[in-house]
């Protein structure tokens, strides 16, 4: 890796690591340089502003999750509950690059930016969803007597629903709110095998 992609690297690590601290709006260009060892004049070489650095960090985000899952689900070696396993892992491991203070801090300060990013969310999360319910219906860990790409849908709208707005009014993090949306949706379609594998992962309840 070249000393400029090097650099560029750090620098999208520690702001992804202080807007997920402090939130976007609280960190400033000059926070960011100073935590690198970095004058503000090298930052700005690399990014032209703070919100490119922030566009930077969530395709950053994007692009770890595709690969992650890409990777995972394309591992033949892998049978599908040990798969669902590691995705479940996974989001538990790196719940806050999903819904820390900085997406909060993109939902009330910058509509347009979380607005794209919904939509990208819905969107690869119904592909990929579709891809492991077809996956586990093979498995004869889901029913196959349900539409697979209508379930993909209500789970996919599922950041319609449990937006930063509606977790301030519950009494659930926001991570353990997708949990018990996901168990409400998947024992509906689990085989009995299915539901016996389900309660292997230890999921929260709340």
């Amino acid at each position: 890796m070249s000393e400029n992609l090097e650099l560029q690297e750090r620098i999208l690590a520690i702001a992804e690591e202080k807007f997920q601290k402090y939130g976007f709006g609280k960190v400033t260009m000059e926070e960011i340089a100073a935590d690198l060892g970095i004058s503000k004049k090298t930052l700005y070489k690399h990014f032209s502003n703070k919100e490119h650095i922030l566009r930077e960090v969530i395709r950053k985000i994007k692009v770890d999750f595709e690969t992650f899952f890409d990777e995972l689900f394309n591992n033949e070696s892998l049978d599908f509950f040990e798969k669902l396993k590691q995705l479940t892992d996974y989001f538990t491991k790196n719940s806050a690059r999903f819904e820390g203070n900085m997406i909060k801090d993109l939902a009330h300060n910058h509509p347009a930016l979380w607005a794209e990013l919904k939509e990208y969310r819905k969107e690869q999360a119904r592909s990929r969803i579709a891809r492991i319910l077809d996956e586990g219906t093979k498995s004869g860990f889901f029913r196959n007597d349900i539409l697979s790409e209508l379930v993909a849908v209500m789970i996919s709208s599922v950041h319609n629903i449990i937006t930063p707005e509606v977790i301030k009014e519950l009494p659930i993090t926001e991570k353990n709110a997708h949990i018990c949306f996901s168990r409400i949706i998947f024992e509906g379609i689990l085989t009995e095998e299915g539901r016996k594998k389900l309660k292997e992962l230890d999921l929260p309840n709340k």
